[in-house]
């Protein structure tokens, strides 16, 4: 085909072309990539948003991974390095949070402050508010602990 400094030039050229064809396949490949993380980070912002408007019963992971479009073990990651822990336990603290803010300003039955918040049974709430705060909603409201 070609010869000497023709066929030199013509390799040369083939090898520029297959260059340039992998620079332009990198960088889609990197939008692609930078897309994707921005769907994941919508996706899991609007579950962030879900998630602060349930009262009670809280879904399972698999109904929200279906109703946001991610594996339960993507969305759980991509939920926790947003917003620094996984969906559950972050779920566990704000409705504690809420709930401690209730017992210091209302005088209301606890079961029914357990209800809301989705627990089956007082105790467990008794048992988790515990855990997280080192005294019981009884506690808080007789001693007048955290306020």
């Amino acid at each position: 085909m070609y010869q000497g400094v023709a066929q030199r030039l013509y390799c040369m050229a083939r090898v520029l072309d297959f260059l340039a064809s992998l620079v332009h396949h990198c960088r889609n490949q990197g939008s692609r990539n930078d897309i994707q993380s921005l769907r994941h980070k919508e996706r899991v912002r609007a579950l962030h948003d879900y998630l602060s408007s349930l009262d009670g019963k809280l879904p399972s992971l698999g109904s929200l991974s279906k109703q946001f479009g991610l594996s339960a073990r993507r969305l759980n990651e991509a939920f926790a390095a947003e917003y620094g822990q996984s969906i559950f336990p972050y779920i566990t603290d704000q409705r504690l949070e809420a709930a401690h803010k209730v017992m210091v300003a209302y005088s209301e039955p606890m079961k029914l402050v357990a209800e809301r918040l989705g627990y089956a049974h007082v105790n467990r709430f008794i048992a988790a508010f515990k855990r997280k705060y080192g005294y019981t909603p009884g506690q808080l409201r007789r001693g007048g602990l955290g306020r």
